[in-house]
Parts: structure tokens; sequence; C-alpha cells
């Protein structure tokens, strides 16, 4: 590390992932996000931070207008709006802070930022293999009355739990196919295993469309990999795919997926949009504001949130808000798409697929504290920020190797 600044933004970042899958309360995970900020704060002052702002002025510009704006939107979103305004302006500053916090270590310092990797994987695994022993040795862990798993810290309900595992499992595979070392790579798919155990005990159907979906689009995707090595991997994927279905539906198992249709996601969206049935033209525009009430009601049914990223944001900012998210979400590609020779392109484009169609199914709030879209869509986003077409140096066996350039 270079200074104190970088031992305490790492310290941070570590103690964030490590805490948000492994702490027994979920609010320890939110207080690393003070450190990160005061570790942000200290490491603006450094010429390297200077330039990374200035290279990444009009993104980090967008990100940090979306967020103000949502903040500033409580303005309008009800009473108390001057306490609900400090609240969300604080969430605002905590999650630019953590962007460009991951950001800085990513670009700054390329071989902590794979430990940080290795680290978010082995904390994934250790939350696993325990919350599958609670699952079974501690039947009154889980708190609904249908037998599906219920993991620990942050991850408090079984989508929850799916969508933690799942991301760290794409982390998991880039660090079988980024090692040069077969004993390392031996040992991530081996610890892969209670992961994918873990994510099959939730019964979370949305992880078994976004992760092949993933899978399929970071192969095509793969820099140096031939053709034929593409298409080879991609029809393994889809046979894989098939094969677990089959096997699927010839189990009981099955009827746990099966039985929840579409989980009311049709009707959950239609009756979002129906708040703005003879709404003023400003509720289109500007949004309901950020701390307008979420409950959705249709019939007898209740839902915490609309289930949907996108349309979450579009009731809360409007079509401003709305056009701003999907503005980061182009960027992030482009950066992607920008970034040819990088190693970390594949895996930014693994987890942003993965969070795209996760999020088109689930999703609230995009400006809160610590929570599942800090790790599921403001970590990714923070890596591809920091990935350009300029070679990281890894110098540790078993690190990252660099695409051959294209060019």
């Amino acid at each position: 590390m270079k200074t104190w600044r970088y031992r305490l933004l790492t310290f941070s970042l570590v103690l964030w992932v490590v805490s948000y899958f492994l702490a027994s309360v979920s609010q320890i995970n939110t207080y690393p996000t003070y450190l990160i900020s005061v570790a942000v704060l200290f490491l603006t002052a450094c010429p390297e931070t200077k330039s990374l702002l200035v290279n990444n002025r009009n993104f980090l510009l967008v990100i940090a207008v979306f967020l103000a704006y949502l903040a500033i939107s409580a303005i309008w979103s009800g009473n108390q709006f001057e306490f609900k305004l400090l609240k969300y302006a604080g969430y605002a500053a905590l999650t630019f802070c953590f962007v460009l916090g991951t950001a800085i270590l990513f670009e700054q310092t390329p071989t902590t930022a794979y430990w940080f990797l290795i680290i978010m994987s082995l904390s994934a695994v250790v939350s696993a293999t325990y919350s599958i022993w609670l699952h079974y040795a501690l039947p009154d862990f889980r708190p609904l009355l249908d037998n599906r798993l219920y993991a620990l810290g942050r991850m408090h309900s079984p989508t929850i739990s799916a969508y933690s595992y799942a991301l760290a499992l794409i982390v998991m595979v880039y660090l079988v196919f980024s090692n040069i070392s077969w004993q390392i790579r031996t040992f991530w798919v081996l610890a892969s295993a209670p992961v994918i155990m873990a994510i099959l005990l939730t019964g979370t159907r949305s992880v078994a469309l976004a992760l092949p979906f993933a899978a399929l689009i970071a192969c095509l995707a793969m820099p140096g990999w031939k053709t034929s090595q593409k298409l080879k991997v991609s029809l393994g994927i889809i046979f894989l795919g098939a094969l677990a279905i089959t096997l699927l539906l010839q189990t009981n198992y099955a009827e746990i997926l099966t039985g929840r249709a579409f989980s009311f996601r049709p009707e959950i969206w239609m009756s979002v949009l129906a708040k703005f049935e003879g709404a003023d033209w400003r509720y289109w525009l500007f949004g309901f504001g950020i701390s307008a009430n979420e409950q959705v009601v249709f019939g007898s049914h209740h839902f915490d949130h609309a289930h949907n990223l996108h349309l979450a944001t579009f009731y809360y900012g409007g079509a401003v808000g709305l056009a701003l998210f999907e503005l980061i979400l182009v960027l992030l590609l482009l950066r992607i798409i920008q970034a040819r020779t990088h190693p970390y392109q594949t895996l930014c484009l693994g987890l942003l697929t993965f969070s795209s169609v996760i999020l088109m199914l689930d999703g609230n709030r995009v400006l809160e504290k610590s929570n599942i879209l800090w790790l599921l869509f403001w970590l990714p986003a923070a890596i591809t920020l920091s990935i350009t077409n300029k070679i990281p140096s890894l110098v540790k066996p078993g690190h990252p190797k660099a695409a051959p350039s294209s060019q």
C-alpha cells in the first residue's frame, strides 16, 4: 500500500464485505461505510486520486447528480421533509464515497483489489456453509413456513441470500479462469460447492435465470478465446442448464419453484403504474419522492415495494430519475466495451449482466444505506468505473492475466 490512507480504505472495504456476509446483526455492516467515507476524504488530496477524478469526471458527475436528485426528491415526498432530506443526503454521500473508494482501490492498488475479491469469496463460502448448517440443525432459524434457506447478516431473506451468494459465485468463477495454478483453480471449484448448495436451498428462481444468462454473455465476450472455444463453452452451459432443469422436475423441489408462479410480479408492476393514473404531470416528470410510501396493494395482497428497480426508480424519481439511472447503465456498458484489454472486463460484464436481470425482477430504492443493492449494483458499478485500457500490474503468481489486445 502506498500510504496509511490506502490502508484505511482497504481495511474499511474488507470490513464492509466481511460483515455483509458474516455479521450476525445486519446493522454492523453499516459502520464500515463511515470509515470508507473518511478514507475517501483523506484520499482526495492525493495526486493519484485527483487523476482518477479528472479522468472520470463526467461519469462521476452523472452518479453524483443522480444521487443528489433522489435525495432532494425527499422534499416533495411527504411530511417532515427536512429530516428526510438530511437522511437521504447522508445516504447519497455514503453511496458516492463507496463507489469512489472502491474505484480508487481497484485502479490504484490492483493487487490489493484482487485480494479483496478473494476475501469476498471466502466470506461467502464461510457464510454459506454456516447458513446451511443452521438451516438443517435449527429449524426455528427459518421464520417463514416454507423450507427455504435464510442466511446471515444483511442476507435476511431467501431472495437476498440467493442474490448475494450468486454474485459471489460469479467472482469465484472469475478466480477459477483467471488463475494459472491448477491447485488454486481446484480450490475455488471445490469452495463453490457450498455456495451453489445454499443458492439452491433458497428456492429463488430469478437466480436460475440470471446466472446462466450472465455466464453466456461473459463467455461470448471472453477476450483471447477463439470462436470455437466460445461455442463449446456456450453449448456446455446450455446443456448443463437443460440437464439441471430436467433433474429438478423429477424431484419434489420443483413444486417449491413452480408453485409460486410469477410471484405476482405482473400484478405488482401494474399496481405501481396505476398510482400514476390521474396524477399531475409533475409526478410523471419528478416522481413521488424518495420517501414516498412504497407499499403495493391489490386485492387482499400486500407487498413491500415494486420488485423492479427501474420501475421503483421511476416511481420515486419520475422520468428524470429514471433517465439518469439508465444513463449510468449506458455509461457502464460503454466503459466495459472500451476496456477490452483490462483483466477485469469479463468480471464486470458478468456481474452487471447478472445484476441487470435480477433488478428487472426485484429491487426498491437505489438510494439507501448499505444493503443488497450496494453489493448487487454499486460494487460492480464501482469496479467498472475503475477499468480502462491501461493494464494493471499484478505481480503475484496466480493473479489475473491481461487479455491480448484485439487491435
